[in-house]
Parts: C-alpha cells; structure tokens; sequence
C-alpha cells in the first residue's frame, strides 16, 4: 500500500498523481476566473450591483 501511495523509491505514487493534479486544477481555474473578472467588475462588494 506504501508503494501505492508514495511511489517506489519514494518518488510518484498517488500522492504524486494528486500534487499534479491540484497543480492543475489550480491553474485552470485562475486562467478561467482572469478570463471573466471583467464580468464582475465593480460589483464584487456590493449585492446590489452584482444583481443588475
């Protein structure tokens, strides 16, 4: 199961994949959230604006 997780040697493994994977996921949220900031500009504090 150790191998499983950590990889052979300590290197790669699930715990690897997962790191990777976050790596990811991460960049490919703040690309789409800078693609549409534009959207939500000025109305970020303010419940009014942001339901006109």
């Amino acid at each position: 199961m150790k191998i499983t997780l950590e990889g052979d040697g300590g290197h790669g493994g699930k715990v690897a994949d997962m790191e990777t994977c976050e790596e990811t996921l991460s960049k490919k949220c703040w690309k789409q959230k800078q693609k549409h900031d534009w959207a939500f500009e000025g109305c970020r504090r303010s419940t009014d604006k942001f339901k006109k």
